[in-house]
């Protein structure tokens, strides 16, 4: 009776540190640090598809590139990013725009990254982990081999000092254990931090079986002793500040795009009323001074007691190794809206003998979802010459499908036909219907099949010789190049391209949300509702774009490269 009270005593004791250490564990995991969970992991098929599907899809730069990543990845758990940078790691980097589709699969199937767990895997709490999880595998064994000796009758209360020493010395060895396999395996490759959950697992096991980790130890010291390695010598480089005023102004304008292009996904969903985000001259008292800034332009002025995020006097940024604080101005535009039907008397309707420039729309007048913008090109597909179709926006040649919340159109041509005028302008032509259209965040572009290809010829009303060709705008062009728009409520109208690379939070009428496009170019004010759809060209008749929207200061319109690569469309220009 009395071995049986010590076998009794002995359980519940075991039972109880059991117990006491579990909710403990399950304590510091629920109130302590419980945010600071992370664990390094590959990267799912889906992550794998959707970066394969940008680098092929769009036509974006190595920055604007990283910028759309950077903010993918966060929201998918991706978390080993620097959040003052705010950029992919440099390897990453790197490999999305310097590896052909086949080798860029086998590096990222291959990377690891770090992502929120329910586990300490990674930093210094990750020993706790190690620790807990050994307790728990001695705890475990004792447990086990505990009642098998009681049932078996061969329970020994000489052996319980060992046991209860197993618990102090048992977590210490599997800490030294695991950082002298991560040391000593490939100089270190190996990195305990990329174990994850095999780390709780090798953990436990090391506790479970705390003779076999003594052996362990015990090789790993003559491994040690038997060698001469030698520690090299590691060269942290920090960060050094820099001061932006320093820079020459045209350092200063590489800095300021840089930073545009890198931050301009999280200003947009940050900053209250933002439209867009240009790089200019800062005013004082409404008089423009020599200092370069980026321009935050909003769609109205406020008291930044009724902001919940007002912009910054300066936005910190690291361009390369080197920090720097960039000034801010706000500048007032108003809202942003899609430039689709105007009331009023249109300046090109184009009644007989259509061409790009003219009024055109869905539905007709009687339609719920009817809406009037401008023609845009004559465009045929890459590989079928044949087939022509006509050039403009989604939200004018498939409004129908706006109305309803669909922001896609990729099949045969459909049933509701698109009128020349639009249903806006009076009793219109059926042209063509639509077959092909995007509304995203990189585009707002649709085609129509022709009806009759020689219903519609290529050139641009009232612009002599356009189109005449493609043009890529780019930052050299900004505050220089003057551009050309024919619109249905505007006709011929000129203006400059102010900023090559930027968004535009658009409201589109009979929607209340508001829709952002990324990489538009951004021009003085040449268009008003109505001419959404109309060719954007240069000088010469090359065309720069589709105009997309506007606000009371400038005019947006998505770049005629990008257009083309998503449509698989030449421009006609015979």
């Amino acid at each position: 009776m009395k071995k049986l009270n010590l076998e009794s005593k002995w359980l519940v004791k075991t039972l109880s540190i059991t117990l006491f250490l579990v909710i403990a564990y399950i304590f510091l995991h629920s109130f302590i640090c419980k945010y600071d969970k992370s664990e390094i992991v590959g990267f799912s098929k889906n992550q794998i598809d959707f970066i394969e599907n940008i680098k092929l899809d769009t036509a974006l730069d190595t920055t604007q590139l990283d910028s759309i990543l950077y903010y993918y990845l966060s929201s998918t758990g991706f978390s080993n990013l620097d959040k003052n940078k705010r950029h992919l790691p440099t390897d990453l980097s790197l490999a999305f725009h310097e590896l052909d589709a086949s080798k860029l699969r086998f590096f990222l199937t291959e990377y690891r990254y770090e992502r929120p767990a329910p586990f300490w895997l990674t930093g210094e709490m990750m020993y706790l982990e190690i620790i807990f999880w050994s307790l728990f595998g001695v705890l475990a064994s004792l447990l086990y081999h505990g009642t098998e000796a009681i049932r078996q009758q061969k329970f020994d209360a000489r052996e319980l000092s060992i046991h209860w020493a197993k618990l102090i010395y048992t977590p210490l060895i599997t800490v030294i254990l695991i950082i002298s396999v991560d040391t000593l395996i490939e100089g270190g490759n190996l990195n305990l931090q990329g174990l994850n959950h095999w780390l709780i697992v090798v953990s436990f096991i090391l506790g479970f079986y705390s003779r076999r980790s003594i052996d362990l130890l015990d090789r790993i010291k003559e491994i040690i002793f038997r060698s001469s390695a030698t520690a090299e010598d590691i060269k942290l480089q920090s960060l050094e500040g820099g001061s932006f005023e320093n820079l020459s102004n045209e350092e200063q304008k590489t800095v300021l795009h840089q930073a545009k292009k890198v931050l301009m996904l999280e200003w947009a969903e940050t900053y209250d009323g933002i439209q867009s985000v240009t790089t200019g001259k800062k005013e004082m008292n409404g008089v423009a001074t020599n200092r370069n800034c980026l321009i935050f332009q909003v769609d109205s002025k406020k008291e930044e007691s009724d902001l919940s995020n007002p912009i910054p006097p300066y936005i910190s940024f690291d361009s390369g190794n080197i920090s720097y604080e960039l000034p801010t101005d706000v500048e007032e535009v108003g809202q942003t809206r899609d430039d689709s039907y105007k009331p009023g008397k249109p300046k090109i309707i184009c009644t007989s003998g259509y061409q790009p420039g003219c009024s055109v729309g869905r539905g007709k007048s009687t339609d719920s979802f009817q809406n009037t913008g401008t023609l845009g090109l004559k465009v045929h597909k890459v590989d079928d010459p044949t087939t022509y179709y006509l050039l403009s926006c989604y939200h004018v040649l498939c409004s129908k499908e706006l109305q309803s919340k669909q922001y896609e159109v990729n099949g045969n041509a459909t049933s509701d036909s698109i009128y020349v005028p639009g249903p806006a302008d009076g009793t219109g032509y059926k042209i063509a219907k639509v077959q092909e259209g995007y509304l995203n965040s990189t585009l707002d572009i649709g085609i129509a099949e022709l009806i009759d290809s020689n219903d519609l010829s290529s050139g641009v009303h009232s612009i002599p010789n356009a189109p005449s060709g493609i043009r890529e705008v780019t930052k050299n062009d900004e505050k220089k190049l003057i551009v050309k728009m024919a619109g249905r409520s505007s006709n011929l109208q000129l203006g400059k391209v102010i900023d090559s690379y930027t968004f535009t939070k658009i409201k589109y009428d009979g929607k209340q949300e508001l829709h952002t496009i990324y990489g538009v170019i951004e021009a003085s004010k040449i268009s008003t509702k109505g001419d959404s759809g109309a060719a954007v060209v240069d000088k010469f008749g090359s065309v720069v774009g589709i105009l997309v929207s506007s606000n009371s200061k400038y005019s947006y319109i998505i770049p005629i490269e990008k257009i083309k690569r998503k449509l698989n469309i030449e421009i006609c220009t015979d």
